[in-house]
């Protein structure tokens, strides 16, 4: 008699304590995969601002050397000393690939899966650096300014 109830003791107690445990591991697992989660999101955040600060900067330093060589260029052998509309288009589009000449492939990756376009995100940020240069706003002290 007394080894049945402490055979239904024993029964009870496992039936009782088993699932408290099991409710402990996963909850332990789910703090873990949480943890895991937020690091790993910490770190997609950190490469994004490492692959954007590295496209501003190659922008920066694009169009300075579009505008300092063709540019100029161009504007010497213009009668209004401007550049015509095509020729513009030309500078922007050799500034977009210089760009993406700059850039590694996990960075271009990066970019891909980050933005629709990477010609019109580029070439955008093109067009906004040499709006900034040319106005003198924005600048950024690691593009050597």
């Amino acid at each position: 008699m007394l080894e049945q109830v402490s055979s239904v003791a024993i029964q009870v107690a496992i039936a009782v304590i088993v699932p408290i445990l099991a409710k402990v591991v996963i909850t332990f697992v789910k703090k873990g995969e949480d943890y895991l989660e937020s690091k790993l999101k910490k770190a997609q955040m950190e490469e994004y601002n490492q692959v954007l600060f590295s496209l501003e900067k190659l922008t920066v330093d694009a169009v300075k050397t579009m505008e300092q060589t063709i540019v100029e260029d161009a504007k010497k052998i213009s009668e209004d000393g401007k550049l015509n509309k095509e020729d513009a288009e030309l500078v922007k589009e050799q500034a977009i690939q210089k760009v993406f000449s700059g850039l590694n492939d996990e960075a271009y990756k990066l970019l891909e899966e980050t933005v629709d376009s990477t010609d019109e995100f580029v070439g955008d940020l093109v067009e906004s650096k040499l709006h900034e240069i040319k106005n003198g706003i924005g600048t950024n002290p690691n593009s050597g300014e």
